[in-house]
């Protein structure tokens, strides 16, 4: 595990310190759009490093649609 969290704090580390020159220069949609990729990249890292089972897009994807898409199948079905 201690090398998983090496890893991740080394990379999240190196893409800041590759994107700060570039950041500062961004308009406020874009500095948006890159903190919400990398709270994304931090939670899929912390469920990676800790091995817990946090959802993931396509199960929570499949949880908001499953319940709509059983009903229209169901209405469509002769």
């Amino acid at each position: 595990m201690l090398e998983k969290v090496i890893v991740m704090i080394v990379a999240f580390g190196l893409v800041i310190v590759y994107d700060l020159p570039n950041y500062r220069r961004n308009k406020r949609r874009e500095r948006i759009v890159y903190w919400t990729m990398m709270m994304i990249a931090a939670y899929l890292g912390l469920d990676f490093m800790l091995n817990i089972k946090l959802p993931h897009a396509d199960e929570l994807l499949d949880i908001t649609f499953t319940w709509p898409a059983r009903m229209i199948f169901e209405a469509l079905q002769i």
